[in-house]
């Protein structure tokens, strides 16, 4: 077994943030800016995998990056993290009446 290292010093790093933008610059780079406790960082996607469906401005999202060129980061995986469930009560109180729509006639169908 052998283990070849290319001695470079990038390490992957894991974040997580709110999209605040989403921009394409030179017709195929796209770029995102994600704001993480306060700070804006920008993740090139070019080389990146998502996981739970694409994104959209205000979404949080899971990165795992490491350093690119410049001020940009390199992101290889953004996972979209799911959104709290908001549900209305109907009833106003609770209740253990299963509430159904009156069943259809066959000819109707």
């Amino acid at each position: 077994m052998m283990f070849v290292s290319c001695g470079d010093s990038k390490q992957l790093k894991q974040t997580k943030g709110v999209v605040t933008s989403l921009k394409t610059i030179e017709d195929s780079l796209v770029t995102a800016q994600v704001v993480i406790e306060g700070d804006t960082l920008l993740f090139k996607l070019s080389d990146a995998r998502f996981v739970n469906g694409m994104f959209i401005k205000n979404d949080s999202v899971q990165i795992d990056y490491i350093e690119g060129q410049g001020d940009t980061l390199r992101a290889l995986v953004i996972s979209v993290l799911p959104k709290p469930i908001h549900y209305i009560d109907l009833n106003g109180e609770k209740s253990d009446t299963l509430m159904t729509r009156p069943q259809e006639p066959e000819d109707s169908l």
